[in-house]
Formats: C-alpha cells, structure tokens, sequence
C-alpha cells in the first residue's frame, strides 16, 4: 500500500456520504470487501468527479493492481486453452 493523503480521503468520503450515505474511513483502508462494496456503489451512481477520487484512492489502496493481475491471470488462462481441441476445420 503506498501513501495516503489525508486531504484525500477526506474529500472522498465527504462527498460519497452525499450520495451513498455513511463510510468508515479504517474499514474503507483496512477491509478488502467493505473497500469493494463502497466503489461499486460510487461507480454505479455514475458522478464523474466522484468517479476519478475513487479511481485514485483504488489505486492507492492497491486495488487497481489486484484487478490488473487477475485479469492477466484470467487472459493466460484462455490463452493456454485457445487451442486445446486442435485445429480449427
């Protein structure tokens, strides 16, 4: 995880409380599910500004890496069946 800027945060939080209601700050740091949840809920209301702030405290959090490596995961995955019945007729 690297560094947080409070100030972030803060703005963050403050503005997604408008529309999604109430946040815990510890458990939106500490807790992989809970993060999750709230940036999904943020993602589905569709505000832009809020959007990019959540974007940049995922990738903060180190979320945005996560989802980067399984979806490599998930590409390799294919890949090594592509071709698993032979060739193509």
């Amino acid at each position: 995880m690297t560094y947080i800027d409070s100030t972030e945060l803060n703005s963050f939080v403050s503005q997604a409380r408008l529309i999604i209601g109430p946040i815990h700050q510890r458990q939106l740091l500490l807790n992989k599910s809970y993060s999750l949840r709230i940036f999904k809920q943020i993602d589905a209301q569709g505000c832009e500004q809020l959007i990019l702030q959540s974007l940049k405290l995922q990738n903060s959090l180190g979320l945005l890496r996560d989802l980067h490596n399984r979806r490599k995961n998930d590409q390799k995955s294919y890949s090594e069946h592509k071709y698993f019945h032979g060739a193509r007729a």
